[in-house]
């Protein structure tokens, strides 16, 4: 029983964890015109904007609301495919100064600020998936220190 009381002992002195789920906003809520105008920036020559997907939460620690940005491009000469690219963009005074691209190849389901990490549910296709369709979940983490 000596066990029990050292436990207890290190729960007690051990911060605790920090979790914060971002907020997926509506495609209806207004785009802040620098992540728009960053967005437009990264395409490529033949590529398109087709849609974008934002959450916000208080991903760098600092109480100003940043956001978890995944952009959705396609072709100019058209098709049926899309491809996906994410980015922090971090809220300043007055707006997102700043932005970091992130490495993802899947679609984000939801994200959250657990202790030091951001970590992000993203869907996956599995081997017995429509190409249409993925099924399957993963889960990244991404340090933020």
């Amino acid at each position: 029983m000596r066990l029990f009381p050292a436990v207890a002992l290190a729960l007690a002195l051990s911060p605790p964890v920090h979790a914060q789920s971002l907020t997926e906003l509506s495609a209806e809520a207004p785009m802040p015109p620098e992540i728009m105008a960053s967005l437009t920036d990264q395409l490529a020559e033949d590529e398109v904007l087709d849609f974008v997907r934002r959450w916000e939460g208080d991903i760098t620690g600092d109480a100003i609301p940043d956001q978890l940005v995944q952009a959705a491009m396609v072709g100019k000469e058209g098709g049926n495919a899309w491809w996906l690219r994410h980015y922090i963009f971090i809220g300043g005074e007055g707006g997102f100064p700043a932005f970091f691209p992130l490495n993802l190849d899947d679609g984000i389901i939801s994200a959250a600020v657990v202790g030091p990490d951001l970590v992000i549910t993203l869907s996956t296709y599995l081997d017995s998936d429509a190409r249409c369709c993925p099924s399957g979940t993963r889960v990244e983490r991404i340090p933020l220190n």
